[in-house]
């Protein structure tokens, strides 16, 4: 599944992504190399692979930026996988 996460930037300085960090190597993330001024918008781009997973995810990706903190991205996902089933 890919997911494009839309940001824009409120500050006044240009926002620059120094690096992003996922919890899990099911998780990849693309994302420019270029400042994104004020005012201007930008796009992550997040690709999580469920292959070999079931039941309730949980991902996260945490953005180092030019800014006081890190920000997060958080992924929610039911995984159906076929070739594994639970029995009660």
């Amino acid at each position: 599944v890919v997911y494009f996460f839309e940001f824009k930037n409120t500050g006044a300085d240009d926002l620059i992504i120094e690096s992003v960090e996922t919890d899990c190597g099911c998780v990849t993330v693309n994302y420019s190399d270029e400042p994104v001024l004020p005012g201007e918008s930008g796009i992550i781009e997040v690709e999580f692979n469920s292959a070999g997973l079931f039941g309730k995810e949980l991902k996260t990706i945490e953005i180092h930026a030019n800014t006081k903190k890190p920000k997060q991205l958080v992924i929610f996902a039911e995984v159906k996988n076929e070739q594994i089933e639970y029995t009660y």
